[in-house]
């Protein structure tokens, strides 16, 4: 590991300690005192639309992925209730298939082809077959990809927490959702790396600096799962769409945590037209309207 990246290590252990000591002991749900038992119950109580944040061991993230969102989540999905059974499913965009029980979108009952497994973009899974699996299996539940002569690492979920909608969709609402959701369902994972930092660091927007338009034709040709949720929960009526908010391509993690410290991009909230303008730092200000604090779910913890 280069210097940079173990500087960047660093700099991301900082900011997940920071939240574990200050935010997490107020946000942690204990199961047992309220009665809730995560696989069954509590559950049961999430809807669709609700978000679902994840932060997974350092196997599997970037050196400076929390430093540069200055929050500890690494990734995000959403809720999604399938209609006649009432299961609870997460809907996510990921680089690679996670997890053995991941299937295609909305294929309720379908077992997943070879040629689906074999590619990227959006994916669900049942939410109790998720923290079941961690919990039998000590957290280790996936594999990197395997890189020429380098095997797959095994990695683990460290945190995951739930944020409600404060109002649930109604059916017209639910109805936009999952049609948008079987429009993309096929789409692969972001391949602009480009759109990746331009979506992290906000710095500069007004003057056309690593900014998204919102009126590219091309950006949801692939996606990054904050990129799915934020376009879903537009599709939706939940959140602004563009030009009234930024773009979908624009959201990051930060912007789906309820907190999140100052990144690269905090000269911009010096700047009056950066918030007049809706370009920079404000994002989750969207999204905190609409929804309740982040709910720790107490989770399985592995060893590394």
């Amino acid at each position: 590991m280069s210097c940079t990246s173990r500087y960047l290590r660093c700099l991301d252990r900082c900011v997940v300690n920071s939240w574990e000591c200050t935010v997490a002991p107020g946000r942690a749900l204990s199961f047992h005192r309220e009665g809730f038992g995560v696989t069954d119950k509590y559950i049961r109580t999430l809807n669709t639309g609700d978000i679902v944040l994840f932060r997974f061991s350092e196997q599997a993230t970037r050196p400076g992925t929390f430093a540069v969102s200055a929050c500890p989540w690494g990734h995000v999905g959403l809720i999604y209730v399938e209609p006649k059974s009432g299961e609870r499913y997460v809907i996510d965009s990921t680089g690679y298939r996670h997890y053995d029980f991941c299937v295609r979108c909305l294929d309720f009952g379908v077992t997943p082809s070879d040629e689906w497994r074999a590619s990227s973009g959006p994916q669900m899974f049942k939410f109790v077959d998720f923290y079941e699996a961690h919990a039998k299996q000590g957290g280790h539940v996936s594999k990197t990809p395997a890189r020429g002569n380098r095997p797959g690492r095994p990695w683990r979920v460290e945190r995951v927490a739930v944020r409600r909608l404060l109002k649930p969709l109604d059916t017209h609402q639910k109805t936009a959702l999952t049609e948008e959701i079987a429009r993309l369902r096929d789409t692969p994972y972001e391949e602009s790396k480009e759109e990746l930092f331009n979506a992290a660091v906000d710095i500069c927007d007004c003057l056309g600096m690593c900014r998204n338009d919102g009126t590219d034709p091309n950006s949801l040709k692939s996606l990054f799962c904050a990129e799915l949720a934020s376009h879903l929960l537009m599709c939706a009526g939940v959140l602004d769409k563009y030009p009234q908010g930024p773009p979908a391509s624009e959201y990051y993690l930060s912007d789906f945590a309820s907190e999140s410290g100052s990144n690269v991009s905090a000269p911009c909230g010096c700047c009056i037209f950066s918030w007049m303008w809706k370009h920079s730092l404000g994002s989750n200000a969207g999204v905190n309207k609409y929804y309740g604090r982040e709910e720790v779910l107490a989770w399985p913890r592995g060893t590394s």
